[in-house]
């Protein structure tokens, strides 16, 4: 019944709206992807990641951060707003879940509070800086440790996985790739791993901005250090 219910209400929503709400999340984490492969060079130092921050020239990265970061975020946010005024909200229409509706709106907020921060963090104080890289590398390097920043940038990443996976279930249930309660569960939770495999490669970017250290590789040393204790103990 309840799915049913969540295919008759999506019926409803106009289609042109939820594709272009769809395209533009996909441009969204598209560039937190690249955000995240540009980062992964910060692990060799800031000469490692000037290296493969200076690929990209000036201009064509502020190409990349406009038309890739703030004109579909505004765009999204603006299919998202019309959609609730017109009565057409589907955050959670396939769970029916009024809980989790309020949810999404919350997380929709600390994305926005996310996107914020980082272009007045990070990009603001560096758009007239002849050294760039180093700028954005020292401005995450020093700050990111600092409760507000991180709080931000937690909430921030956890809000647009989250809202990535919503999006993806919802929208597998309403181009019809899911025809079945299980079907649903199964696409659900592959929209669920994907999005967590992205906010733990997150998590491992901004662990090492906050700590200097990687938290996959101490954790292994970790947990290496407490085999190595237990097997002494069985000796």
């Amino acid at each position: 019944m309840i799915m049913q219910d969540s295919i008759t209400r999506l019926a409803r929503v106009s289609s042109a709206w939820v594709n272009a709400r769809a395209a533009l999340s996909a441009v969204l984490m598209g560039y937190f992807a690249f955000q995240l492969w540009e980062l992964w060079a910060g692990f060799d130092g800031p000469e490692g990641f000037a290296d493969r921050f200076n690929d990209i020239p000036r201009m064509a990265r502020l190409f990349v951060l406009v038309m890739g970061l703030f004109v579909p975020y505004l765009l999204y946010t603006y299919a998202g707003l019309r959609q609730m005024w017109r009565g057409d909200d589907i955050a959670a229409s396939q769970y029916g879940s009024r809980g989790l509706r309020r949810l999404q709106r919350f997380w929709g907020l600390a994305v926005f509070v996310w996107i914020a921060v980082h272009l007045f963090h990070v990009w603001l104080p560096n758009l007239n800086n002849p050294l760039l890289a180093e700028g954005v590398f020292d401005a995450l390097y020093r700050d990111a440790s600092k409760p507000f920043y991180l709080v931000v940038y937690v909430t921030g990443m956890s809000a647009a996985t989250f809202q990535w996976a919503q999006g993806v279930a919802t929208y597998g249930v309403l181009r019809g790739w899911v025809s079945s309660d299980r079907w649903r569960r199964r696409w659900r939770a592959a929209a669920l791993v994907s999005s967590g495999l992205l906010w733990l490669l997150g998590c491992e970017v901004l662990g090492y901005f906050v700590t200097g250290a990687r938290p996959s590789i101490e954790l292994l040393g970790w947990l290496d250090s407490l085999l190595m204790i237990f097997k002494h103990w069985m000796t």
